[in-house]
C-alpha cells in the first residue's frame, strides 16, 4: 500500500499464496502486481502460471503484449518460442519460432541455445538441431530438458547409442 510500484512485495505475496496452495490467489497478486509495476519478472511468472494451468491463450496473449513493449527481452522471446512449439505448429508458426529465436545462436545462455536447437528439431532440421543442442549441453548448466532435447535429436538422426545415453541422463537429472 505504501509503494504500489514496488514489485518485490507482489512476488512475496504470490509465493505465500502458493505455499498456502492458493494458485488463483497467486495469479491475482501477480496480475495486480504487473498492472501496478509493469515489472517483467512478475509478467513472466504470471504467464508461467497461465501455461501450467492450461490457459495457453492467456499466456500467448501476455507474451505477445510483452514482446510489443519489450522487443529485445530474450526471456520473452524464449518463452514465447517454446509455447509456439507446443502441439502441432503449422509452418508459419515454425517460421515465427525460428525468427524469434535466431539471435540465440550467439547467446552464451544454454537455455536460450537449447530453445533454438529445439526449434530446428521441431522443424525437422536434425543437423542444425544436433549441432546447436550439443552446444547447449556443453554448458555448465545441466538440465534434464537439454539432455532430453539432445537425446531426441540424436534419435531422429539415427545416433541411437548417444540418444539412449542422453535420455537416460535426462531421467537421472529428474530423479537427482
Amino acid at each position: 500500500e505504501l509503494n504500489p510500484k514496488w514489485s518485490t512485495p507482489y512476488r512475496n505475496l504470490a509465493k505465500m499464496s502458493l505455499i498456502d496452495r492458493d494458485v488463483p490467489g497467486a495469479v491475482d497478486v501477480l496480475r495486480q502486481g504487473f498492472e501496478n509495476t509493469n515489472d517483467l519478472t512478475l509478467a513472466v511468472e504470471l504467464a508461467g502460471h497461465y501455461e501450467r494451468s492450461g490457459k495457453t491463450g492467456e499466456a500467448l496473449a501476455l507474451y505477445e503484449k510483452l514482446l510489443q513493449e519489450r522487443p529485445n527481452a530474450a526471456v520473452v522471446k524464449n518463452n514465447l518460442t517454446m509455447l509456439l512449439l507446443q502441439g502441432k505448429p503449422d509452418q508459419a508458426t515454425l517460421d515465427r519460432a525460428l525468427e524469434l529465436s535466431k539471435e540465440f545462436a550467439i547467446s552464451e545462455n544454454p537455455i536460450y541455445i537449447d530453445t533454438l536447437g529445439w526449434v530446428h528439431y521441431i522443424r525437422g532440421e536434425m543437423s542444425d538441431a544436433v549441432t546447436i543442442l550439443e552446444r547447449a549441453d556443453r554448458g555448465k548448466l545441466k538440465l534434464p530438458d537439454i539432455s532430453y532435447h539432445l537425446g531426441m535429436a540424436y534419435y531422429k538422426s539415427g545416433r541411437n547409442q548417444e540418444a539412449r545415453e542422453k535420455l537416460e541422463q535426462a531421467l537421472e537429472y529428474d530423479r537427482g
